[in-house]
């Protein structure tokens, strides 16, 4: 377990080799072509490689949001291929439209647990921010409004605290002047939120355990919200698949109709045809003739 505080910090570097070769692994994966050669999670512009990185920007996704289609029969179409966007990139930080973090000047062993919306749609998305102005002592504020909710409140280990429709799970021993933040989600692509985990385990100490708690509590929480997306994307391929399957019973059940009938074709005796052919055409006229004298 990475996350328990008894490793040295020659582990926490080999813990972040780990977690960059899955980084680097899933880089691959974003730019892999096609038979073709075309890149396969480049949307429609397969020609141009999706992801790249650079030290100023980080990595930075350069394909389209679009998705390639191909007619499966006639007047159907059906998309195939998610773009690197939709995969990697649409993605957002935290859990219930909030991303928590603890300020990397704390030097208490404070460490942010679970934290969510105290109920559905309850918050505003506002920054709000505890504050210990004291050990054991904290104040609730309001950043965006710069307002003070609530001061002098009391903190024991491993309470849950209500601010603005948030509630989170605070444990350890805060310092005065440690603050802890929340900040509505934004965008943030995958391999940044691995990258980020990554440079947290290789830059960890011995000494400073709780930062590197929060780093990996709320890495996890990105890199869970990655794979509820994945999970998403998975559910449309296997609409798509099914859609697929659908079509191909569809021209199975057309091609063996085609082959009876070919068949038909094939066996007929055209003389005997001809013969019946004529004697239903008298019969029809002899009907005729029959109902124009009525």
């Amino acid at each position: 377990d990475v996350n328990n505080g008894t490793h040295t910090e020659g582990d926490y570097q080999t813990f972040g080799d780990d977690m960059g070769q899955i980084r680097d692994q899933l880089l691959s994966l974003g730019n892999s072509r096609d038979a073709n050669g075309e890149f396969m999670f480049a949307g429609t512009a397969t020609k141009t490689q999706p992801f790249v990185f650079n030290a100023a920007t980080g990595f930075q996704y350069q394909g389209d949001q679009q998705s390639r289609s191909v007619i499966v029969a006639a007047g159907r179409e059906l998309k195939f291929g998610d773009s690197g966007f939709d995969l990697f990139v649409d993605i957002f930080t935290g859990n219930q439209g909030i991303t928590a973090s603890a300020n990397n000047a704390n030097t208490g062993s404070g460490v942010l647990g679970a934290v969510s919306e105290a109920v559905a749609g309850g918050y505003n998305g506002d920054q709000f921010r505890i504050d210990f102005t004291a050990p054991g002592v904290y104040d609730l504020i309001n950043v965006t409004t710069t307002t003070t909710i609530s001061a002098g409140n009391v903190f024991t280990p491993g309470d849950s605290i209500n601010v603005g429709g948030i509630t989170a799970t605070l444990d350890g021993v805060p310092d005065a002047g440690d603050q802890f933040d929340f900040d509505p989600s934004t965008r943030q692509n995958l391999l940044t939120s691995i990258d980020n985990l990554a440079n947290a385990l290789e830059g960890a100490t011995v000494t400073d355990v709780a930062k590197l708690t929060n780093q990996i509590n709320r890495g996890l929480e990105n890199v869970d919200a990655a794979l509820e997306k994945t999970n998403g994307i998975r559910s449309r391929v296997g609409n798509r698949l099914n859609a697929v399957d659908t079509v191909r019973a569809a021209n199975e059940s057309f091609g063996i109709a085609y082959e009876t009938t070919l068949s038909q074709i094939r066996d007929l005796d055209f003389t005997e045809a001809a013969s019946r052919l004529t004697s239903e055409v008298n019969s029809l006229e002899i009907a005729h003739a029959a109902f124009a004298r009525v």
